[in-house]
């Protein structure tokens, strides 16, 4: 462990870019997993539970719900794999009498059994994975993250060198500021690669509908891309996450660093930073990725009229506030 804390080390001050950018990219995939596997686990707790309340619902919508994911990936075939598996286990279990004699042969073919096995679950586990989702969260790590935080804690190095109380204190303050605008353009993020998805999908599904029908030889209709309603679920986003994750931010981040800055030694340091990015990772991909509450049609449209009523109470002010000058 401490040859490999070592050859990390030594990568970071080498070549310090692409290790922190492989880094983040390795940590924030594994946290977005860990999320993946979680929501999973809790809706197929919730679909049973809704299955005892609802003897009458067929299996395949149990089975559609938990196969149901935040993007739009390729859904394995549970219900083929499921046979597959049952009939495999099924032949395996099937042996002769004779092979039990021969204890060489008997044995090989339970360690080929158990391999078999660990393979198809490792395959399952991987057709899971939503990997348009896992992209983009690596992909902001990579081009977001962990470029910004470089450069704080550069500025930091310069500005701060030394290791006082009032230092260490202006650092941590320091990196909570820094985490309200990297968490708010974080769900902004989220929120616009969402709404894209969304559209994608939607304008897909209509152009499969769309050569199937033939539709006489008219023009394909292409669904209009909303910007304003991305723009305003991104709002409704930051209103409902921004301050506790914020808030969780500072109560993980807070002892975290001022040990890593007090404690620890400089060689564990980046160790301790990665075991906690981790489950930090696996936390922001369960945020970023929770469902909000919309509002309802009845409160857009009152929404709506109290803006066009604000701007016109603001124009009228305007108008009246005009001086003329001679």
């Amino acid at each position: 462990m401490s040859f490999i804390l070592n050859v990390y080390v030594k990568r970071l001050h080498s070549n310090p870019l692409s290790t922190n950018l492989g880094t983040s990219l390795l940590l924030m995939t594994v946290g977005d997993v860990m999320a993946q596997k979680i929501e999973k686990n809790q809706m197929e707790k919730q679909v049973f539970l809704d299955a005892e309340e609802e003897p009458t619902r067929s299996t395949t919508d149990v089975r559609r719900r938990i196969s149901l994911r935040r993007y739009a990936t390729q859904r394995s075939n549970s219900s083929q794999s499921s046979s597959s598996n049952s009939n495999s286990n099924s032949s395996n279990e099937k042996y002769n009498h004779s092979e039990k004699t021969n204890t060489f042969a008997y044995q090989t073919k339970q360690v080929l059994q158990g391999m078999q096995r660990i393979t198809n679950r490792i395959h399952e586990e991987i057709q899971d994975i939503d990997v348009i989702r896992s992209a983009s969260m690596g992909m902001w790590a990579c081009c977001v993250v962990t470029p910004g935080h470089m450069v704080l804690y550069r500025m930091l190095d310069r500005c701060l060198p030394q290791k006082t109380p009032f230092a260490i204190a202006c650092r941590l303050a320091s990196t909570i500021a820094y985490s309200i605008p990297n968490n708010t353009l974080f769900f902004m993020y989220g929120t616009c690669v969402h709404h894209t998805v969304e559209w994608y999908e939607k304008r897909t599904l209509l152009w499969e509908q769309y050569k199937e029908r033939g539709d006489g030889g008219r023009p394909f209709a292409a669904p209009e891309f909303d910007v304003e309603q991305m723009l305003y679920k991104s709002r409704l986003k930051m209103e409902a996450e921004l301050y506790p994750t914020v808030m969780n931010s500072a109560k993980l981040w807070l002892p975290t660093h001022l040990l890593n800055f007090t404690v620890v030694p400089s060689h564990f340091r980046p160790a301790m930073i990665c075991v906690v990015s981790i489950f930090w990772n696996c936390y922001l991909s369960l945020v970023q990725h929770r469902d909000i509450c919309l509002p309802s049609a009845e409160e857009m449209v009152e929404a709506e009229v109290q803006i066009v009523k604000h701007r016109g109470r603001n124009t009228s002010e305007d108008l009246h506030g005009v001086k003329v000058v001679s």
